[in-house]
């Protein structure tokens, strides 16, 4: 909205169009957005998130280990989760990076991400 005024943005709406809609399709695997209350949840189908914290629930609740079953329900949604997670970081370190360099070049104020990674001082 910032920049749609701005003489030769269409590359960079564009790209941010293309960012958008990749991290939209990650969190939709990882949560379920359309859900607003705990009722919506019969309407539209859970995603990942949900699963495993009712894998979670289901093994929590007695005073037996978890079944193979469990586990291995369990191992696979951790290995859908990663691999939105890595979709993410890759968004984050590829996309995000040209989309700042793209806005740099166009000397607009760049989008700033959280690494994790402390400052040496």
């Amino acid at each position: 909205k910032r920049i749609k005024d701005l003489p030769d943005s269409s590359e960079v709406i564009e790209l941010g169009k293309v960012i958008e809609k990749k991290l939209t399709s990650i969190e939709e695997a990882l949560h379920q957005t359309k859900a607003k209350s705990s009722q919506d949840v019969l309407n539209f189908p859970i995603r990942l998130n949900n699963k495993l914290a009712a894998v979670a629930g289901n093994v929590g609740s007695g005073d037996y280990p978890p079944p193979d079953s469990a586990v291995q329900l369990k191992d696979e949604l951790v290995k859908q989760i990663d691999a939105e997670l890595d979709a993410l970081k890759k968004v984050v370190s590829e996309d995000v990076k040209r989309f700042n360099e793209l806005l740099t070049q166009k000397k607009i104020p760049n989008v700033f991400t959280e690494t994790g990674e402390k400052k040496k001082e």
